[in-house]
C-alpha cells in the first residue's frame, strides 16, 4: 500500500470510528450476543468498512486483508471486551451500592420460568470468562486489582 493510500484509509477509518462505530456500539456491553448475532454483527461491520474505503463489487478483498488494511477488530470482540471491562467495574463496586446489590440478586440461583430466554447476559459473561480460562469466583477476586483486570481485558483482542 502506498503512503498516500494508507493515509487516505486512516482518515476514512477515523471518521468511520467517530461517526459509525461509536453510535452503533453505544451501550453494547449490556447486549446479549450469541454466536449467530456476533456473526451478523461482524458481517455488517465488514460491509460498512468496505463501503468506507471504497471497495465495491466486483473488486474483492479477504476478511483478514480488510481487517489488516483498516487496522480494526471485529465488533463482536469489541463488545466482548467492553462486557468484560464492565463486569470488572461492577465487581469492584462496594456491596451496598444498588448496582452491586442488583448484580448479587441477579446471580442468585433461581429456577428459570417456562419460556424464559435461555441465553442471558449472565450466561454471556460466564462464556466470556470461560474463554479466558477464568471462573466467576476467580474473576471477582481478580477484578479487585485493576492492573490485573486490565491485562485480562487487553488479552481479548490478542486472542
Amino acid at each position: 500500500i502506498s503512503r498516500d493510500r494508507r493515509l487516505d484509509i486512516d482518515i476514512k477509518m477515523r471518521a468511520f470510528n467517530a461517526y459509525t462505530s461509536s453510535v452503533f456500539l453505544y451501550n453494547s456491553e449490556t447486549w446479549t450476543v450469541n454466536k449467530t448475532t456476533a456473526d451478523s454483527l461482524d458481517s455488517y461491520h465488514r460491509r460498512l468498512m468496505r463501503n468506507a474505503i471504497n471497495i465495491r463489487w466486483p473488486n474483492k478483498i479477504s476478511t483478514t486483508e480488510l481487517y489488516n488494511k483498516t487496522q480494526q477488530t471485529p465488533w463482536s470482540k469489541t463488545i466482548t471486551k467492553r462486557r468484560v471491562r464492565l463486569y470488572g467495574h461492577l465487581m469492584r463496586l462496594p456491596e451496598e451500592t444498588p448496582v452491586r446489590q442488583a448484580m448479587l440478586e441477579y446471580e442468585r440461583p433461581l429456577k428459570m420460568a417456562r419460556g424464559a430466554p435461555k441465553f442471558t447476559w449472565k450466561k454471556n459473561i460466564e462464556n466470556d470468562l470461560s474463554q479466558l480460562g477464568i471462573d466467576k469466583k476467580a474473576a471477582a477476586e481478580i477484578a479487585q486489582d485493576r492492573k490485573r483486570w486490565r491485562v485480562i481485558v487487553k488479552s481479548i483482542n490478542a486472542g
